[in-house]
């Protein structure tokens, strides 16, 4: 995540987590020529969570209340945004080290920010993470080992 994003993670994680939800990942879009801000923040039942199912509407709708009023409070932004809470659906985005250790022998899809040896992106399982290092085997069993920071977007690839 970009350094803005690492702030308001910070910000919202206490509050998401007072409501009984983890904080998956925040995103921000920058406004274009015709689009405004928008601020996505995406969230999931605690692990272990009692409550059966995915996340709601409802469930949605409450973060957002909450998160939106803490926004008004606490951050100054320059123009109006849009914010957008929602599941992290089947193709999860991997933002923390958390969720390549949770996810570990899940397929998986990383892109880096630069290429090693002519590729960005690979596909395979997830081995985990240790120390920052994310490992995956790709398929004929090549391992590749990705420091987090060498990571520009990584997302579970659904199982249909």
């Amino acid at each position: 995540m970009r350094a803005q994003e690492e702030r308001l993670y910070a910000l919202i994680e206490p509050t998401v987590l007072s409501l009984g939800f983890d904080l998956v990942c925040v995103f921000l879009q920058r406004a274009g020529k015709s689009t405004r801000a928008s601020m996505q923040v995406l969230i999931d039942r605690k692990a272990g969570s009692e409550e059966s199912g995915g996340v709601t509407l409802d469930d949605c709708a409450k973060v957002s209340h909450r998160i939106g009023g803490l926004l008004d409070v606490e951050i100054e932004m320059p123009d109006a945004f849009d914010l957008e809470v929602s599941s992290p659906g089947a193709d999860r985005p991997l933002c923390r080290e958390r969720d390549f250790v949770r996810f570990a022998g899940s397929e998986s899809e990383i892109v880096l920010r630069k290429a090693i040896e002519g590729r960005r992106r690979f596909v395979g399982e997830l081995g985990g993470c240790d120390d920052g290092v994310v490992v995956m085997v790709e398929e004929g069993g090549i391992e590749h080992r990705f420091e987090l920071a060498a990571i520009k977007s990584a997302r579970l690839v659904p199982q249909w």
